[in-house]
């Protein structure tokens, strides 16, 4: 009939069983896992001292390949103070850069390090 209000309620049957059960575990009754994972064993002397000689060999070796690049460019371009300007205004560009675009954290500094700085650029 029209006049009888529709009960949504009246349609559905309740049902015996939920829908989905989860059987998630309560924050009291959870337990530790059983994982076997094992961590890096700190390193031995001789693996530190073999770490270390390594980066010394490749510091000599690449301050050899510099200085015979430097060399080859002196003598093809014979200003040394002008080749040592470009170079630094290169490199600086290239930091400014790389930090203007965050590809590398800029360093912090303070007054402190500046004063600190000072007398030794003066020295230079």
């Amino acid at each position: 009939s029209i006049t009888k209000p529709l009960q949504v309620s009246s349609l559905l049957k309740p049902r015996k069983q939920p829908l989905v059960e989860c059987n998630a575990y309560e924050a009291d009754r959870s337990q530790p896992l059983d994982v076997n994972i094992k961590l890096p064993s700190v390193q031995s002397e001789t693996a530190k001292r073999v770490k270390l000689g390594i980066y010394f060999a490749t510091w000599w070796a690449l301050n050899v390949v510099f200085n015979i690049y430097n060399k080859k460019v002196l003598n093809a371009f014979p200003y040394p103070w002008l080749t040592s300007t470009l170079a630094l205004a290169a490199g600086s560009l290239m930091m400014l850069i790389s930090w203007a675009t965050r590809m590398v954290e800029a360093p912090k500094t303070d007054l402190e390090f500046w004063k600190i700085l000072l007398p030794v650029e003066i020295g230079r």
